[in-house]
């Protein structure tokens, strides 16, 4: 879907994305468990990965099913 020419900077961003959004939400999770302790920073990680595995689940799906 890309063309030739640009397929070195989409390759550079879809290895750097996940990178970075896996630095933010560690940093993200540190500040929440320095700022509210303990149980809030697992609460939120709970809530995060339940999220991230229900988009995962629906974006699977073959495209007939959604809608």
């Amino acid at each position: 879907m890309v063309p030739p020419h640009r397929a070195s900077a989409f390759s550079a961003l879809n290895t750097t994305g996940p990178l970075v959004a896996q630095t933010v939400a560690i940093a993200a999770i540190g500040g929440i468990y320095l700022a509210a302790g303990l149980p809030w920073a697992l609460g939120t990680t709970a809530v995060t990965l339940l999220v991230g595995a229900g988009c995962a689940a629906v974006s699977r799906r073959p495209s007939e099913q959604r809608g």
